[in-house]
């Protein structure tokens, strides 16, 4: 019972840390064109949502 607990815990933070890194990712690319992110301050950018 214990291990399939741990199982679906380590399933989780596996998925969460893969969100996480994939936020990283977008946000590095948003933040590279401050011209975008200028622009896109008018109305919330998509990067800004959270998961």
């Amino acid at each position: 019972m214990g291990g399939g607990a741990m199982r679906v815990t380590a399933k989780v933070s596996g998925i969460t840390a893969a969100f996480g890194g994939l936020r990283g990712i977008v946000e590095e690319n948003y933040s590279v064109s401050s011209a975008d992110r200028r622009a896109a301050s008018v109305r919330p950018p998509a990067a800004t949502v959270e998961m």
